[in-house]
């Protein structure tokens, strides 16, 4: 442990006091990556965790992202070719079919930047950059609009510059195809897309590129924390805009309007949405200044009372209205309005008193009413009636029962959080969900997003944020799906196992040809990488080097990693070998195998016991030998599989808090739940010890939504198999859907190994 220089005296003795742990993080230690092989050789990585894989021929990845809302504006993208292109399109970002941004790597490995309107004949603006690029490696390539000019930047190098056209891009941002004359796919690789509505300067672009999975910024959309920050796709497991978790709001999210169709109904609050109340409205607006009525917010089921944009003024303005009978209208001029920056709008009505309409913190009109009338239509956010649909985003829209005084719309406006008035009758967050957080009045949202979310068609997400030191490889369909797993290990090397078979090890020259920094490399071998199979990959980081370990009888050669409870031990004996696993605690699951010869895998499981064993690689239930595994403690672990002198290979886990648990279960009805584990699980391997049943593995990656009805048995060849019912993946552990005897049936006794 590393010691800060800070000092305490206890007890007369001067001693130092500890440095804080860093924070455990389970990305950095267990992964699940999907990828379709090439018949070649094939990275499995990506740029900051995973990245998005295109196959050039029909991936891409589509958003509603428009980049008519952004004036200047930047995107920043790690990309990987492995591709020198020298036609007219090599990979793109595509804002349309005609119109839109565009970039290629050129033949001579330059990157060529293009914006087209194809509405205006020949409006071309056409950018070569000074830097080159290297096939198949990562590079940061940013592209800047401001104002008249934009640049170019290929890994923080000296921009290359060009003035440009006045644009009008096609609605939709697309990644990963060109939609100009002929369509062209990217082959390759893309990573941490960012987009901003402001041109970046030099030094943030190096910001930028600087950029790795340890930046504590690297999810965060807003990086620069002025607002620029439009959208960022991660691309680690799907396509979603990171903007929609937590990041695209004046508070954390906020509710998109897509112009046309989304709204969000509020139910009947009474004394509220009726007459003959008193009534206040506060909300934070982002409006992107499209034309047309465009409406915050509409009261109208018993009451009428709006705030939007009336078109039926020209120029058009900002509108707070109350029907009193006759309308009572308080108008601000729209030139008061920045588009696509926050802005908060508040509006007062007293029963029979005034209105009073607030901007940004500030009064804009006061007018008398004498009661609210009756409208007999819809409450909403987002739209009036069936028309008026906003554009743009919402985000914290407070209902209260009582009059705001211009004091309490200060604090709103200001965020003054211990002085907001906290009395509301609803409060719409508008945190990815229309719920109120009353729970009294939540609201029913269409078509509403929370983000730029994209939809990724026929892309893989490859790579992870470490080293891998053992990598489980199963086909999971197509021509080799019923090949068998494969097992390499940082400490094996060029050698093989599989758990559905007793061979002993095997040499292997098309497998595993690497153990990359953000994943590895795969060979041509077909239960690695046949052309057009699917493929999952299971990957543990151990330790960056063997060592070698004497805590037992026996001397072992070992990668570990205490702090995710799993360690790599390989040695040599015949007869009884007490063994060091290095690990800070027992082990509760050890899977060994012998080598050199072919034989059974063993498996020990702490609920099953010492003297007793499974077979990873059968049906069988807990078969009993006193000599196999029979002691396992804090250091070592003793074992007695055959009297003959030969290699083992051993994979040793215990549960962490948060992160890994090995534990057991027993059977039940359709709904039984286990509980306890501290987190939701990412991967799940499940075995009945009382009777038969294989081992059944599920995954978030391989199937991302409950129930989790996908599944690999470790003990057969077979491609991926549907099981109904299958498991719910919980906030605290699992529960089973079904009663198929292999993984839940009354009376049945199972163990489980669950990693978040």
């Amino acid at each position: 442990m590393g010691f800060n220089k800070k000092f305490f005296t206890t007890g007369g003795i001067v001693a130092s006091q500890p440095a804080a742990a860093a924070a455990f993080d389970p990305l950095q230690n267990f992964e699940t990556v999907t990828y379709t092989g090439n018949g070649g050789t094939q990275k499995i990585t990506g740029y900051i965790r995973k990245g998005a894989a295109f196959n050039g021929s029909s991936s891409i990845i589509t958003t509603s992202l428009d980049f008519d809302t952004l004036t200047d504006y930047s995107v920043s993208m790690w990309i990987n070719t492995p591709e020198a292109v020298n036609d007219f399109f090599g990979g793109t970002i595509d804002s349309g079919a005609k119109n839109g941004i565009y970039f290629a790597v050129n033949s001579d490995s330059t990157i060529r930047w293009y914006e087209r309107d194809n509405s205006v004949a020949g409006t071309v603006t056409e950018l070569n950059s000074t830097d080159t690029i290297t096939l198949n490696s990562w590079h940061h390539i940013v592209f800047v609009r401001d104002g008249g000019t934009n640049y170019i930047y290929v890994d923080n190098g000296t921009p290359a510059s060009a003035s440009n056209s006045t644009i009008t891009h096609a609605a939709g941002f697309t990644l990963g195809r060109a939609g100009n004359y002929t369509v062209k796919y990217w082959e390759g690789k893309i990573d941490q897309v960012r987009i901003f509505d402001k041109a970046l300067s030099s030094g943030e672009v190096t910001t930028l590129s600087n950029e790795t999975y340890a930046s504590s910024t690297k999810s965060t959309t807003d990086i620069f924390s002025d607002g620029s920050g439009v959208a960022l796709y991660e691309l680690d497991e799907d396509a979603n805009d990171t903007a929609g978790a937590g990041n695209n709001g004046k508070f954390g999210d906020a509710a998109f309007f897509n112009g046309s169709s989304s709204y969000i109904d509020i139910p009947t609050i009474p004394n509220i949405t009726g007459s003959g109340s008193d009534f206040s409205f506060s909300a934070w607006f982002n409006f992107d200044g499209t034309s047309g009525d465009r409406y915050i917010m509409s009261f109208r089921e018993n009451s009428f009372i709006e705030l939007g944009f009336n078109s039926g003024y020209s120029p058009r303005k900002l509108e707070f209205k109350v029907n009193d009978g006759s309308n009572k209208v308080i108008l601000v001029d729209e030139s008061e309005i920045t588009y696509n920056s926050w802005h908060h709008v508040c509006l007062t009505a007293e029963s029979s008193g005034n209105l009073t309409a607030y901007l940004d913190g500030t009064v804009k009109g006061i007018t008398s009413i004498a009661s609210i009338g009756n409208a007999g239509q819809q409450n909403r956010i987002g739209a009036y009636n069936t028309a008026g649909h906003f554009t743009g985003r919402i985000d914290d829209a407070r209902i209260y029962s009582d009059i705001l005084t211009s004091q309490e719309v200060g604090y709103l406006y200001n965020n003054t959080t211990a002085s907001i008035p906290t009395d509301y009758v609803a409060y719409y967050k508008l945190d990815g969900n229309a719920t109120d957080e009353t729970t009294n009045y939540d609201g029913t949202a269409t078509n509403v997003s929370y983000g730029y979310n994209g939809t990724p068609t026929a892309i893989n997400f490859l790579g992870m944020s470490f080293t891998p030191d053992l990598i489980w490889i199963k086909a999971r369909s197509g021509t080799y799906g019923s090949n068998p797993h494969r097992l390499q290990d940082s400490v094996r090397g060029d050698f093989y196992l599989s758990t559905s078979s007793t061979a002993g090890e095997q040499a292997v020259t098309t497998g595993i040809q690497s153990y990359d920094t953000n994943g590895f490399t795969v060979g041509s071998g077909n239960s690695y990488n046949g052309t057009g199979t699917d493929f999952v990959a299971w990957c543990w980081k151990a330790a960056s080097s063997d060592s070698t370990n004497t805590d037992g009888t026996i001397t072992s050669t070992v990668r570990a990693n205490q702090d995710a409870g799993f360690s790599i031990v390989k040695y040599t004996a015949g007869g009884a070998a007490n063994v060091g696993h290095g690990l800070s605690s027992a082990p509760e699951l050890i899977i060994a195998k012998t080598t050199d010869v072919a034989a059974n895998w063993w498996v020990y499981h702490k609920d099953v016991g010492t003297g007793k064993y499974l077979n990873l690689n059968t049906t069988g239930g807990t078969a009993t030998d006193s000599g196999v595994f029979s002691s396992v403690s804090s250091s070592t672990f003793t074992n007695n599989i055959s009297s003959s002198s030969y290699t083992y290979i051993n994979y040793c886990f215990h549960s962490v808090d948060s992160y890994q648990k090995v534990g057991s279960y027993n059977g039940g009805s359709s709904g039984n739940a286990i509980t306890g584990l501290g987190f939701e699980p990412r991967f799940l391997m499940l075995k009945r010890t009382d009777s038969t049943g294989g081992w059944l593995i599920f995954d978030s990656v391989r199937d991302t939504t409950d129930p989790r009805t996908e599944f690999l048995g470790a003990h057969q060849d077979l491609a991926e198999s549907t099981l109904t019912g299958g498991v719910d993946f919980d906030s605290d552990g699992f529960t089973l859907q079904s009663t198929n005897s292999t993984i839940n049936t009354s009376g049945g006794i199972y163990i489980y190994l669950a990693i978040a």
